[in-house]
């Protein structure tokens, strides 16, 4: 479901009660003087939340901008949804509970000195927003086996490598545009990293749900998948590519579960599984695979260049063996082609990642009440 969203609201429809709360103080934006613009042709003013509470609160900034020979100024709101309303973003949300969003929201704005009407936040218009999904991992698998193997798979030469970040062998993997990104972590993992270090952590404002990693076993293994789209065109091509009508693109109209779900599935589909045999069948040992090839007719001198090749794979990553292959080579597209005829149905890989994608299907939100097998104290 929806975790972060970025709103963006005119300050013509809005109450500031107090224009010194920000820093710097917004009064420069409404009241002679005004604050000189510049080069830039536009200032910003922040109010942040301190990192310290344990209540939730949205960071706000409000900014004002050259626009056609005069002057627009805005309210941009930044906040997860999750936390705003459960304390968390382990629990997900559902369309049921946008009225609570709403309500939440209003009433966290008014204590930061922003007086806003329901009507005018539902039709906020969004400006960045990432979809999220939590998978809890069984049968003693990790994220760490996930991410490592996400980590060699076959990521459009448009996500550029040197923009992907890989931390600590297993704990999270981000690929990444200018304005589009998909990541995988260890949510577990991550609140040990917030707890050190905000900075260390992928995800912000975590003081809020440090309380989880009190709650939860260490070997509790909760994969979480986002994808995040940072500005309204990003998204507009994105609802595109899921057959989904932009609208207006308001935090209404995007707040959906099957929307959310239309958009992770993208992903998964467009960027995972595609290469995913591939990357299988080259973790498996060379006798195996050596043995699936020649069951599928492969010639033997062909057999043994195809396990040389899996063996680069398994070590390296299927971005790294196309960098040292010929680019007029077919040598990938055979390693493809020869993979897809293997059956890797009782492979435990393969399954891990097939209960994944049946999570994603499925998409019913993750409630951490309904696992307690994951919380200490449980047997």
């Amino acid at each position: 479901m929806i975790d972060t969203v970025i709103l963006s609201i005119p300050c013509d429809q809005i109450k500031i009660l107090d224009y010194d709360a920000f820093s710097p103080s917004a009064r420069g934006l409404f009241e002679p003087p005004f604050y000189n613009l510049g080069g830039r042709s536009y200032f910003e003013c922040f109010l942040n939340p301190s990192k310290q509470t344990n209540e939730y609160k949205p960071r706000l900034t409000i900014s004002k901008r050259i626009r056609h020979g005069g002057f627009s100024i805005a309210l941009k709101i930044e906040l997860s949804l999750p936390k705003l309303i459960f304390g968390n973003n382990f629990d997900e949300m559902c369309n049921c509970d946008f009225h609570t969003v709403i309500e939440m929201l209003r009433y966290q704005l008014e204590t930061m000195g922003i007086i806003v009407t329901y009507n005018i936040l539902v039709n906020a218009i969004v400006t960045g927003i990432h979809y999220g999904k939590n998978v809890v991992l069984e049968n003693k698998s990790t994220c760490s086996l996930v991410i490592n193997t996400i980590h060699k798979l076959k990521i459009s030469r448009r996500w550029d490598i040197g923009n992907t970040d890989f931390r600590n062998e297993g704990q999270a993997i981000r690929f990444h545009t200018n304005h589009c990104e998909l990541t995988f972590y260890d949510k577990v993992k991550d609140l040990e990293q917030a707890r050190q270090s905000e900075s260390r952590a992928i995800e912000q404002d975590n003081a809020v749900q440090l309380n989880l990693f009190n709650q939860l076993k260490p070997q509790a293994q909760i994969l979480r998948m986002e994808c995040r789209l940072n500005n309204r065109r990003q998204i507009k091509a994105m609802l595109q590519e899921c057959d989904i009508p932009p609208g207006e693109m308001t935090l209404k109209e995007l707040f959906s579960t099957a929307t959310a779900q239309a958009i992770t599935l993208y992903f998964w589909n467009k960027f995972i599984k595609p290469s995913l045999d591939v990357v299988i069948l080259a973790n498996q040992d060379t006798q195996t695979i050596f043995t699936e090839m020649r069951s599928c007719g492969l010639k033997e001198a062909d057999t043994l260049k195809y396990c040389g090749a899996m063996a680069y794979i398994k070590e390296n990553g299927i971005r790294a063996l196309q960098q040292v292959l010929s680019p007029s080579g077919h040598t990938y597209k055979q390693i493809s082609k020869h993979s897809k005829r293997v059956d890797l149905t009782g492979n435990y890989l393969y399954n891990v990642f097939k209960l994944i994608e049946s999570e994603l299907i499925a998409f019913k939100a993750v409630k951490l009440c309904d696992y307690p097998e994951l919380q200490k104290g449980a047997k």
